[in-house]
């Protein structure tokens, strides 16, 4: 696995530069981040810590921006290219005295999936030379014209060029080379006066010595016009879905969501900033609903159902800048569950308030206790068996169990009923009970759904008491919460 990066960011992007009073390209943002901060963020997720970074064109600015943002968390070694306006080979020559063994080259104006760039990363070492992530899927580009074509034989790449009129993949911009390239485009250099990266892989595939990564199944964008930095921050907002959204989730919470994440990304607010303002939302739902008061009930509902709505915000801020972390995943899991506490407790006092019957304070009671014991087992199994800080994990691993015993005993009638103990469900369905001014059926449906929710989750993991032998990383719990860096 190799450890440093190359990041090539000396040109002037005058495709996308707007004046010359412009931002340098690695600075233009996509959804709220920098060019190449996601590009740095992205290859830190993939393991990489220390990182050259070439600059020419008003480097100044980059530099500054980069040095002054201590979220980085990277070692950031910064070299300027004074012929930053020939071909880019010379702006990777720069780096040379900085590079120790087989390193990454990425482009600051080209935005990938972690996985991509992890994938590269991690290979297994090969005798290959230069090593290029290749996309196979020639039908799902967004520029063909402007895209760098690959010809292939087998997994080698044999030529490659803007030009080739027959191909079977596209250059995405992404490298694993070896120092050997610099003699390459130096001599290159030496004999016509300029040198290209591409002039110096192509060495290599005549060579026989250039090898590929296929990294069709993720995304990828070069991000060289306006149209195609439009384009990124479309498929990066699709990208927010997740496969566990119920229906509502999908076709009302996730959209809202979005759209308010389209601004808030733009803001100094982070993931774990929005986490607190969803939280004050949910607990100012329990204050009101509690009065019994319907004009307060019904805020209290429309607040409840709001914070469900937000709550995806907080996870769509942290995907987008690349800053989720399992410290992240416990605060909106504590959130979450602080929220639910409240509104109930003060469904509780509203029910009673209203009714006045000893049987909705003895109702209550069992409902909270349920409560109290669901949260246990929630949590016991986040720590013990999921490994993660999400409840969404719980769900994935519910779906995967259920899919597996399909139709057995309880299996059969669970999983028809499982949308109802979603937070989309319930939660809308609740706001529309206080609506119409049924706070205590409210409290009586929540006595139902928290304890058969319990009892589907012991009923699903029935070892969920007996610890895990390790975790996945063979660390303990605690230790990989601590080493978590905020959101």
């Amino acid at each position: 696995m190799i450890r440093q990066a190359v990041i090539v960011a000396a040109g002037n992007g005058s495709r996308i530069q707007r004046s010359k009073k412009d931002v340098p390209k690695p600075l233009r943002k996509v959804c709220g981040l920098p060019l190449i901060k996601r590009a740095i963020l992205t290859a830190k997720l993939a393991g990489i810590r220390d990182f050259v970074v070439v600059v020419g064109y008003k480097g100044d600015q980059i530099i500054a921006a980069l040095s002054k943002d201590p979220s980085l968390g990277v070692n950031l070694q910064f070299v300027t290219n004074p012929d930053w306006n020939k071909s880019n080979g010379l702006s990777l020559l720069a780096a040379r005295p900085y590079i120790q063994g087989d390193f990454l080259l990425m482009m600051s104006d080209h935005l990938f999936d972690r996985k991509a760039v992890e994938k590269i990363v991690k290979m297994t070492p090969s005798t290959d030379e230069v090593v290029l992530a290749v996309d196979k899927k020639l039908d799902d580009i967004f520029d063909l014209d402007d895209a760098t074509k690959v010809k292939m034989v087998g997994d080698r790449v044999v030529r490659i060029g803007k030009d080739l009129p027959a191909y079977d993949a596209f250059d995405t911009g992404l490298f694993r080379l070896s120092p050997s390239i610099f003699e390459v485009i130096e001599r290159i250099r030496r004999e016509k006066g300029d040198a290209s990266i591409s002039d110096g892989v192509r060495f290599f595939a005549i060579q026989g010595q250039m090898g590929t990564c296929d990294i069709s199944d993720y995304f990828w964008q070069d991000v060289d016009t306006p149209e195609a930095l439009a384009h990124a921050e479309k498929v990066l907002f699709k990208s927010l879905r997740k496969p566990t959204d119920g229906w509502i989730s999908r076709h009302i919470n996730r959209p809202i969501s979005t759209t308010i994440s389209r601004f808030l990304v733009r803001t100094p607010l982070s993931a774990n900033q929005v986490t607190f303002l969803v939280t004050i939302v949910g607990l100012l739902s329990g204050y009101f609903v509690s009065s019994g008061r319907y004009r307060d009930v019904v805020i209290g509902g429309i607040l409840f159902n709001l914070a469900s709505i937000l709550d995806g915000c907080d996870g769509e801020i942290a995907k987008l800048k690349l800053t989720a972390s399992k410290a992240g995943e416990w605060l909106d899991t504590i959130s979450d569950n602080l929220t639910y506490l409240v509104f109930l407790v003060g469904v509780s006092m509203g029910a009673h308030r209203i009714v006045h019957g000893s049987f909705e304070v003895f109702e209550a009671a069992f409902m909270l206790v349920g409560l109290a014991f669901l949260l246990v087992i929630m949590a016991v199994y986040l720590i013990y068996h999921a490994d993660s800080g999400t409840l969404t994990a719980i769900q994935k691993d519910l779906s995967e169990e259920e899919q597996k015993n399909s139709g057995k005993g309880m299996f059969a009638w669970t999983g028809k009923i499982k949308f109802v103990m979603k937070r989309d469900f319930f939660a809308l369905a609740f706001m529309t009970l206080c609506l119409l001014d049924h706070l205590p059926l409210v409290l009586h449906l929540s006595f139902v759904g928290v304890n058969l929710t319990w009892i589907v989750i012991l009923a699903y993991k029935r070892d969920l008491f007996k610890p895990a032998e390790s975790t996945s990383q063979g660390e303990p719990f605690v230790e990989k919460v601590k080493a978590s860096e905020p959101r």
